[in-house]
């Protein structure tokens, strides 16, 4: 068993909830949200079936791989959108202001 997957598995459940709660205001309340996890390398038994449970749909590195080939997106392209994540709710808040 992966203990951080279980405990990413744990958190996107939580997640919906939470959001609403501290982040989410006006039209973005009344949006339903779908729970993704991703990894860039396999889920094992115990997570995929953690997510079935919990309704969370998993994505793993094929469907990184593919995803990224899809939409053709570089090395430049990621490397941005890493330098642009989030540390905390508050900013997170922030960025859906602009929304």
């Amino acid at each position: 068993m992966n203990l951080q997957s279980v405990k990413a598995i744990g958190d996107l459940e939580d997640a919906p909830d939470m959001y609403r709660r501290e982040v989410l205001s006006g039209n973005l309340l009344r949006r339903s949200i779908k729970r993704v996890a991703w990894t860039n390398s396999r889920f094992d038994q115990d997570t995929k079936a953690l997510a079935s449970r919990c309704q969370i749909e998993l994505r793993d590195g094929k469907d990184l791989e593919s995803t990224i080939k899809k939409m053709k997106i570089g090395l430049s392209e990621i490397i941005e959108f890493e330098t642009e994540r989030t540390s905390s709710l508050k900013e997170v808040k922030e960025k859906l202001k602009h929304c």
